[in-house]
């Protein structure tokens, strides 16, 4: 072997995305957290952000007003979406392995039954994870 790359995926979830729209600027894709770690996909994820914030972009540059209370349409677009229910039933994934691998298999099967809720794991609210506030 010559050479070797590797590539981190945000394996964090929906806790852990960050604010994906600020002024003048929208956050997609990997960058912004698009990935369901429960099934390691996520190119729809990514090309569902990239459409979300088009559309906020595009309705933001029609008003002349690319701030960030004009962009946040984006966050109100991915509550509404698929992408969030997705991710939302995915959101404890990864976290359930902080207690060890067998630990983390019972939590990703119950997970997996509870809509992603798991056992053991401080659930947020849907309205408080990354991209509020």
């Amino acid at each position: 072997m010559i050479r070797y790359g590797a590539k981190a995926i945000p394996e964090g979830g929906l806790h852990a995305m960050p604010r994906f729209f600020a002024d003048g600027l929208c956050i997609v894709g990997d960058s912004a957290g698009f990935l369901n770690g429960l099934r390691l996909k996520g190119i729809h994820l990514a090309m569902k952000s990239g459409m979300m914030a088009a559309e906020a972009i595009f309705d933001a540059l029609q008003q002349d007003d690319t701030s960030a209370a004009a962009l946040g349409a984006y966050d109100t677009k991915f509550r509404d979406s698929w992408a969030f229910t997705e991710l939302h039933a995915a959101r404890n994934f990864h976290q359930g392995f902080s207690a060890g691998i067998w630990g983390g298999l019972m939590n990703a099967q119950l997970g997996i039954m509870t809509g992603g809720r798991g056992f053991g794991i401080k659930d947020k609210l849907a309205g408080e994870f990354g991209t509020t506030g």
